[in-house]
């Protein structure tokens, strides 16, 4: 099971919820919710998992992120 953390962020521009995964770069997914945008990156990585699988990446380490206060 990899274990990464995701971040969801409120878009002005996109008028939506933006969810991101931290040092996974290009995976990303949007909703109306902020649960939505977790749900469907969710979907991303699995996907982005498979690809680097098969084409023999290797996969980015999870990252740590900071506690914030």
């Amino acid at each position: 099971m990899h274990r990464y953390n995701f971040t969801v962020q409120w878009s002005d521009d996109d008028e939506c919820y933006i969810a991101r995964i931290v040092g996974f770069p290009g995976v990303a997914a949007h909703g109306d919710t902020p649960d939505d945008a977790l749900k469907e990156v969710q979907v991303s990585l699995e996907l982005a998992i498979e690809v680097y699988l098969e084409e023999g990446w290797e996969l980015p380490e999870p990252q740590v992120l900071a506690p914030t206060a």
